[in-house]
């Protein structure tokens, strides 16, 4: 299926093929190109960027099958598609329409566009880079520690656009609703939960009534689960339906989210420390990534999303807490890695040191809340 940069792409190529074309129907001198010549030429580019673009495509086949017996799917396919690959056929889509249009505008005879000419030569020649440039990211991309820098870097930057900067406080008894059962509100559809139209589910609430959700963005909802609480009054049903078309559902589960960018790091982990994997080191790069990243988990805050507006009030408070998160970490990295003392030597020696970078910042509640978790999940 084609994606909407690659339609873009195609109405680029196609407009700027018509605007050289239209703007220099011919030239004299030593800048004129025939025709007849100019009309071989495209053929072939043509002929030859369908060739690219398989090339391309075999390109990411191959580094996935290499680095499939490294890395889990979900890694191998979230983190080899990087930027580079993910414009660089798009680039190829527009490259043809362009050639395309340029080659069904040429003269039946005389001299053809010069510049709309000169400008397909120009992109055949990108089109060869691009296919250079593409084995050069692939093998970079197949690196294991190039790969898990690439992990732990995404999870960083997941995890300060999810959570604000940290003060060391804590605002868990802030994320519930008031005391009483309150109405179950159900979703009525399914998918992953992407993102939520506050202004929408304030409008629909009644004065004075205070809606708690119960997800959030990275779960999976289902129709009939209970995503949120209303208290203060109010139709449930009608907070339902205004529920329904506030969230925006997806059948991909998001990229920006925590939970899956640390257990990337935790599943490259236990593959690595496997019986029989052979790559210890491997392991020990990326238990010292999941140091980074759980240090820079533990320097930031849980949200809790409270709006008001004309007296009714939207509460989020369904985004895991630091303990939860770190537990899910560690826990199975100690049943894996404490057989054997060297692993167990250098993940002690990273949360250590992640302890004490959460220190230097002024957070020792933090610093203590990972080094108590590793030592109960150690037993």
């Amino acid at each position: 299926m084609l994606t909407r940069r690659s339609l873009i792409a195609a109405a680029a190529g196609a407009a700027l093929g018509l605007a050289l074309s239209a703007a220099q129907p011919g030239a004299a001198g030593p800048l004129r190109i025939d025709a007849g010549a100019a009309r071989t030429m495209l053929g072939a580019m043509l002929g030859s960027l369908i060739t690219v673009a398989a090339v391309l495509f075999w390109i990411r086949g191959t580094f996935v099958q290499l680095a499939a017996a490294q890395f889990s799917a979900r890694v191998v396919q979230g983190h080899l598609s990087d930027r580079h690959e993910r414009r660089a056929l798009p680039f190829l889509v527009g490259a043809f329409s362009y050639a395309a249009v340029v080659l069904l505008g040429l003269p039946g005879r005389g001299a053809a566009p010069a510049t709309a000419t000169l400008g397909a030569l120009l992109v055949s020649v990108a089109a060869f880079l691009t296919v250079v440039r593409t084995i050069e990211v692939g093998l970079r991309m197949s690196q294991p520690s190039t790969l898990v820098l690439a992990l732990a870097r995404h999870a960083v930057t997941v995890i300060r656009a999810r959570l604000p900067a940290g003060d060391g406080s804590d605002r868990a008894a802030d994320a519930h609703g008031p005391p009483g059962a309150g109405a179950p509100v159900c979703a009525r559809a399914s998918g992953w939960l992407t993102g939520v139209d506050e202004e929408r589910l304030l409008g629909a609430l009644p004065p004075g009534a205070l809606l708690e959700l119960r997800t959030a963005p990275g779960r999976l909802v289902s129709p009939g689960q209970e995503i949120a609480r209303l208290h203060g009054g109010g139709d449930a049903e009608a907070v339902a339906d205004a529920l329904g078309g506030a969230l925006a559902l997806s059948e991909r589960r998001p990229a920006d989210d925590i939970d899956v960018a640390l257990r990337e790091l935790v599943d490259v982990t236990l593959q690595a420390m496997a019986p029989g994997a052979g790559d210890a080191l491997r392991g020990y790069e990326a238990m010292d990534a999941l140091a980074w990243v759980l240090a820079e988990l533990l320097s930031r805050d849980v949200p809790v999303g409270r709006r008001e507006r004309d007296g009714r009030v939207l509460l989020r408070g369904a985004e895991p807490s630091h303990e939860v998160r770190v537990r899910a970490v560690l826990e199975p990295l100690a049943e894996v890695v404490t057989r054997w003392g060297p692993p167990t030597r250098a993940l002690q020696r990273a949360l250590d040191d992640a302890a004490a970078r959460l220190e230097r910042q002024g957070l020792p509640a933090r610093a203590a809340l990972l080094r108590r978790t590793w030592a109960d999940v150690r037993g």
